[in-house]
């Protein structure tokens, strides 16, 4: 889980709350082939709301990682 506020307090002139803030989850698969090497599949669903506190806008996606260690 990720959870980021890109902005904390209220605007000036109207009192409003700034909101701007990013949730996330990742849930994920790692298989290790040989001792050195990692292969991982990802996927991940966000949530983002704008400066203003719009309702969410969510985007999912996969993602894979290949790592090699020597």
């Amino acid at each position: 889980m990720e959870y980021v506020d890109w902005n904390i307090g209220a605007f000036k002139e109207t009192g409003g709350n700034i909101r701007e803030d990013f949730v996330s989850v990742v849930p994920g698969l790692s298989w290790r082939p040989t001792s050195q090497t990692v292969l991982r599949l990802n996927y991940r669903y966000n949530w983002t709301t704008d400066l203003l506190g719009n309702p969410s806008s969510r985007t999912a996606g996969f993602q894979f990682g290949f790592s090699s260690y020597f």
